[in-house]
């Protein structure tokens, strides 16, 4: 039968020992024999994952919707997350190093990529060790599967705005996630953002019981 866990057999005494020492112990996987669990360093990054979402804007000038005023902002925002991150963890800044070389690895994930233009791309990918852009296609894929689950009896329209309850919360669901859903921004010819991950969270040490 599953192995079963009951919260309050869990030691509280390591819970807290290992966070004063600034670890997180967490399950990551549990089948029936073995239990899979990882140690966070809490006061250690190992990566950081930011996404960036921009309007657009038709100026007077023009009857064609441009990049938004905000959009180059936007850009300076993910590229000073970059830059304090990588002097705190790596001591130096992606323009002194190699790219994907160091203890921290920064990723921006763009949305609404017409509205990105080469100068705030450009300021990504100077600070930015990878820069990923999510697809049209794949937004309109999951709007139709969140639709979708609507089912007959519902309004899917009503069903899709209760599904996202808020800006950062949305309901568990076995949406797959291809590679193709992340197009490569910077740097050209990059790997795909799964395998940048793995590759550089992969040398962390995995405790298996």
């Amino acid at each position: 039968m599953p192995l079963k866990v009951d919260a309050p057999l869990v030691d509280r005494g390591l819970k807290a020992g290992l966070a004063a020492n600034g670890m997180l112990l967490k399950l990551s996987a549990l089948t029936e024999k073995r239990a899979r669990l990882a140690v966070l360093l809490s006061h250690e990054v190992a990566c950081t994952i930011e996404s960036k979402r921009v309007g657009a804007q038709r100026f007077s000038s023009s009857s064609a919707l441009g990049s938004g005023i905000q959009t180059i902002e936007k850009a300076k925002q993910a590229s000073l997350v970059a830059i304090d991150c990588d002097l705190q963890y790596n001591e130096s800044i992606l323009p002194q190093r190699k790219r994907g070389v160091g203890d921290y690895l920064s990723v921006v994930i763009l949305g609404n990529g017409v509205h990105w233009k080469k100068k705030d791309l450009a300021i990504l990918g100077t600070y930015v060790d990878y820069v990923y852009l999510i697809p049209d296609r794949s937004i309109i894929r999951y709007a139709k599967y969140v639709m979708a689950k609507a089912g007959k009896d519902r309004d899917p329209m009503v069903f899709f705005m209760a599904y996202f309850s808020g800006l950062t919360k949305t309901a568990p669901d076995d949406f797959a996630v291809a590679p193709a859903d992340f197009e490569v921004v910077a740097p050209q010819g990059a790997p795909p953002l799964a395998s940048v991950l793995e590759r550089h969270i992969g040398k962390y040490p995995v405790t298996v019981f």
